[in-house]
């Protein structure tokens, strides 16, 4: 299971809706620090990649993503890195748990 319910649950009363709506805007946030990480990696600028794959852990944290928080953490602690290409992997591996996370909210919903 990527998606911890049960402390999701101990954080929300109106748990539907209200973790509906954090993970809409999870997702939002995601791809847009995505795509500056992605871009970060190809101009080579280590802080805009370290701050962006820090805002992304916190944001994966938050939600009990423990996974998803490795990764970024990962990215983030290897920004000072010379070989940008294990980073590639690491955000190909995010990509990839973030569209299982997608699937399985959708599963829980329908």
């Amino acid at each position: 299971m990527r998606i911890n319910w049960t402390e999701l649950q101990a954080t929300s009363s109106e748990f539907d809706l209200e973790i509906s709506e954090l993970f809409s805007i999870f997702f939002k946030q995601a791809e847009k620090k995505i795509d500056e990480i992605q871009n970060s990696i190809q101009r080579n600028d280590r802080a805009k990649l370290k701050d962006a794959a820090h805002f992304m852990a916190g944001s994966a944290g938050a939600l009990y993503l423990e996974d998803l928080r490795s990764l970024f953490k990962n990215i983030e602690d290897n920004s000072s890195a010379n070989d940008f290409r294990e980073l590639d992997a690491t955000l190909g591996a995010v990509k990839s748990e973030i569209s299982l996370i997608s699937q399985e909210l959708s599963k829980r919903h329908t």
